[in-house]
């Protein structure tokens, strides 16, 4: 199959934008305090692939929770009440968007670990 070339633009505008942040970034010679974040590098790559098993095994609306609480913990200031409230209002639109507007074939719910 054939990528349609507006996914191909939109890459490629990607890509260019990302390309001129980096070069503005190196070209300043600024030198930047503190060192890296360890846990977040770390957290939100795990938060993606935890997503993606996730879906197979429990469904699409308690892989999003899992997604955000994980990429949230990621930041400094975590507070369990605001990421909760973030975990409904996602699973909320992503319902909304993906299951009811567009009606894809996604399982809300599907705790099958047995397999």
């Amino acid at each position: 199959m054939r990528t349609p070339l507006s996914q191909n633009i939109l890459g490629g505008i990607l890509a260019v934008l990302g390309t001129v942040t980096l070069l503005k970034g190196l070209r300043s010679g600024e030198r930047v305090e503190g060192g890296w974040g360890w846990a977040p590098l770390a957290l939100l790559p795990v938060s993606l692939v935890a997503f993606g098993w996730l879906m197979e095994h429990v469904g699409l609306l308690p892989s999003v929770a899992v997604l955000t609480l994980v990429s949230a913990r990621a930041g400094r200031d975590f507070r369990w009440s605001e990421v909760l409230v973030l975990a409904v209002a996602l699973m909320a639109a992503t319902w909304a968007i993906f299951i009811a507007g567009l009606g894809l074939p996604y399982p809300l719910w599907a705790f099958e670990f047995g397999r």
